[in-house]
């Protein structure tokens, strides 16, 4: 069973340009709703225990929203980088919540991944699991909005 979910929402996003400028792209809304919250719909389904955001762009406005919140009996943490670590920095500033069974994932991807499934997978001790994905898209529309 998955217990933790690390999740980079750090990132500036630079690529979006000025619809980043005030605010994170994890929090840049899609119908009518910031896009974090379509990945915590997704992985609350597991029930984790902890969801660690892993901080960095804008950080206080995922700590004002979502830091020592309980949601869907699952505890929210943030946890900010002094300076930017990229990737691996990130992961090894929050080293304390990975343990056996944690899942790590991006707060800027919605995969159709049957978290359930993935859930059940038993793996022994000390084995890493990547899960790659390859998708064509023909075509997207993207209805977004501001979050303030």
């Amino acid at each position: 069973m998955i217990k933790n979910v690390l999740i980079f929402v750090g990132g500036y996003g630079k690529r979006l340009g000025h619809l980043t400028k005030k605010t994170p792209k994890p929090f840049l809304k899609f119908n009518q709703k910031p896009f974090i919250e379509f990945i915590f719909e997704k992985i609350f389904k597991i029930k984790p225990k902890k969801m660690i955001l892993l901080c960095r762009y804008k950080n206080k406005q995922f700590i004002k929203k979502y830091h020592n919140c309980i949601i869907n009996d699952s505890k929210i943490i943030c946890v900010t980088e002094k300076r930017p670590l990229g990737t691996a920095g990130s992961l090894y500033n929050a080293k304390k919540y990975i343990q056996n069974n944690t899942l790590v994932y991006n707060g800027d991807s919605l995969l159709d991944i049957n978290f359930e499934t993935l859930n059940k997978i038993k793996l022994k001790n000390n084995i890493l699991f990547m899960c790659l994905v390859k998708i064509k898209i023909t075509k997207v529309i993207i209805n977004y909005q501001i979050l303030i």
